[in-house]
C-alpha cells in the first residue's frame, strides 16, 4: 500500500511538471519549474523562488527530476536554467549535491561559468563534505568550488567594527568625487532600503552600489533571501559587477550567521 502511495505521490509531480493546470477561474496556471525559469514574469518568479525558500521539501520531488532529467548540454537551450540552481543552492539539501558535484566536471560547466555560477553556487551551499574543499583540478569551475567551499568553512565572522572598516574600502562604481559621496552614503541606508534600490532598475550604476553596500552591510537570512532574488533576476553588465556583489554577499551572511550544516564535521 505505501508502495502504491508513493508511486502515486511521484506520478502526480510528473504530471504536473509536464502539463499545466486551470485555476477555478479557468485561466492556465503554469506548472511551477516553468514559473521559476520565467525571467519574463519577475514578479511571479521571485514567488516561485520565495515559495522554494518556504517549503523546501514540497519542491523537493520536482527539482530533483529537474536535475536527473536527459540531457544534451551542448545545448544551450537544454542546459539547467541558473534560476533553479541558485534556488536549489539556498535550500542548503544535501541531497542535491551529487547531482550537481556531476555536472561541474563536464564541458559544459567549463564553458558557462566563466564569472559567478549558479552551479557552483549550489554544489558549495549543497556540499555535505568538507573533504571536497581540498579536491585539486585544472577545471576552472573546481577550483571556484574548492574556494568558496574553503570561505564557507573556514572564514571567521566579521565582528561589526570590522564590517565598517571592510564597507569602507568597497570599490564602488563612481565617475567623478560627487557620484563617490553618493555611493558612500549608501553604506548609511536602511538594509531594506538598499534591496529597493538594487531591484529598482531606475539607476544602473546606483542599483550595482546599493548590490556593493549589501554585500558588506548584511546580516539576517531574510537579507540573503532578498539577495537571492537580486542574483537571479539582477541586471548584468560584462564583468558582473552586480552578480558577484550579490554572490558574495549571500556567502558573507551565512558565514556572519553560522548556519553551514558542515561546521560540526
Amino acid at each position: 500500500m505505501k508502495k502504491g502511495v508513493l508511486f502515486l505521490s511521484f506520478f502526480s509531480v510528473f504530471l504536473f511538471l509536464l502539463f499545466p493546470t486551470r485555476s477555478s477561474g479557468g485561466e492556465i496556471v503554469k506548472p511551477f519549474l516553468e514559473r521559476l525559469e520565467d525571467n519574463a514574469n519577475l514578479g511571479d518568479q521571485e514567488a516561485a523562488i520565495r515559495d522554494v525558500i518556504r517549503n523546501p521539501q514540497k519542491h523537493k520531488p520536482g527539482l530533483l527530476a529537474y536535475l536527473k532529467k536527459p540531457r544534451n548540454l551542448n545545448n544551450e537551450d537544454e542546459q539547467p536554467s541558473n534560476a533553479v540552481l541558485y534556488t536549489i543552492g539556498f535550500t542548503r539539501d544535501p541531497d542535491y549535491f551529487p547531482l550537481l558535484y556531476g555536472l561541474i566536471k563536464t564541458q559544459y560547466a567549463k564553458d558557462s561559468c566563466i564569472y559567478y555560477c549558479g552551479l557552483v553556487f549550489a554544489a558549495v551551499l549543497t556540499c555535505p563534505d568538507k573533504k571536497h574543499s581540498n579536491h585539486r583540478s585544472h577545471l576552472q569551475p573546481v577550483k571556484d568550488f574548492s574556494f568558496w567551499l574553503s570561505r564557507l568553512l573556514y572564514d571567521k565572522p566579521s565582528a561589526t567594527l570590522q564590517k565598517r572598516k571592510d564597507a569602507a574600502l568597497a570599490k564602488f562604481i563612481a565617475g567623478d568625487r560627487r557620484q563617490k559621496l553618493q555611493a558612500r552614503k549608501l553604506l548609511d541606508y536602511p538594509l531594506r532600503k538598499l534591496v529597493e534600490i538594487a531591484k529598482s532598475g531606475a539607476d544602473r550604476n546606483q542599483q550595482i552600489n546599493a548590490a556593493i553596500a549589501l554585500e558588506y552591510l548584511g546580516e539576517s537570512l531574510e537579507t540573503a533571501a532578498d539577495l537571492l532574488v537580486l542574483v537571479i533576476q539582477g541586471p548584468v553588465d560584462e564583468s558582473d559587477r552586480f552578480v558577484g556583489a550579490c554572490y558574495r554577499g549571500i556567502f558573507n551572511i551565512l558565514i556572519r550567521n553560522k548556519r553551514n550544516h558542515l561546521a560540526g564535521h
